[in-house]
């Protein structure tokens, strides 16, 4: 139990000091503000108001990351989002204009993506073939819209939008091939293809990590052993892409995992 203590109060206090060395957002100390470690000396105190870890505004003006942003009234300015904001006249991300923007048909689909009656947008550019109406994020990497297929703000060449489906963050496939971050997985079969623990997965004929074939493996009797990149087939032990020489599949158990605190 005293170690139990020990190891708690040791968490707490690394917790305690990260916060002290990497601070984030906005501070108010007595009569002074802080944007991380910087100081901000043109605030108005009497007015000012934190309105997210990014953004401020005072009765002069508003801040993006502790940075006035210039020519915006902080009494037109309104939040929408960790990253946006918007006036009557303009949408921005940070502190930048998303040029084109439709004020009143914009609106946020998460991971940096945005759209209006008109566009698409990622981040601040427009993705100049996407279909507004259609449009849907998958995660951070991974969207589509009737026609086609994105990463990030990239069209993935000749993929199916139809039939395309994420299978985990790196991980998507249509009815032709599997992707792994958006690259062609080389002989993949869609049909098949399935995630496993760790960096593997596999189909009817491969095994694969990271989305390369995995060679050395024993498709039909290959199985995965936790989430830390251990395997075993019916010849080998594997850790990642290696053979762990001199381990037996038959006797072989993962070691035990530190429990890391936060």
């Amino acid at each position: 139990m005293k170690n139990i203590l020990v190891f708690l109060m040791l968490g707490v206090m690394l917790s305690a000091l990260q916060e002290l060395r990497y601070p984030s957002g906005y501070r108010v100390n007595g009569s002074r503000v802080f944007y991380t470690y910087i100081e901000l000396t043109e605030i108005d105190m009497t007015t000012f108001e934190i309105l997210n870890e990014r953004y401020a505004k005072d009765k002069n003006a508003v801040y993006y990351e502790g940075k006035v942003i210039v020519n915006v009234d902080p009494e037109d300015f309104e939040l929408l989002g960790d990253f946006f904001g918007k006036t009557k006249n303009n949408i921005y991300i940070g502190n930048t204009i998303i040029k084109d923007a439709d004020i009143n048909s914009f609106e946020l689909l998460g991971h940096s993506r945005s759209r209006d009656k008109n566009h698409v947008f990622f981040a601040d550019k427009i993705l100049k073939n996407a279909d507004p109406a259609t449009y849907i994020v998958f995660n951070n990497k991974y969207a589509k819209d009737k026609n086609h297929v994105y990463f990030w703000d990239k069209e993935i060449e000749n993929a199916d939008a139809p039939t395309f489906e994420v299978l985990n963050g790196e991980y998507g496939k249509d009815k032709n091939r599997v992707y792994y971050n958006s690259r062609v997985v080389r002989k993949a079969d869609p049909a098949t293809f399935r995630i496993l623990e760790g960096p593997f997965s596999k189909d009817k004929n491969y095994v694969y990590v990271t989305g390369e074939i995995f060679e050395k493996a024993d498709v039909k009797t290959f199985q995965t052993l936790g989430d830390y990149g251990y395997a075993k087939d019916k010849r080998y032990v594997y850790r990642y892409n290696k053979i762990l020489e001199g381990e037996k599949p038959a006797d072989f158990l993962p070691p035990p995992q530190p429990v890391i605190m936060y």
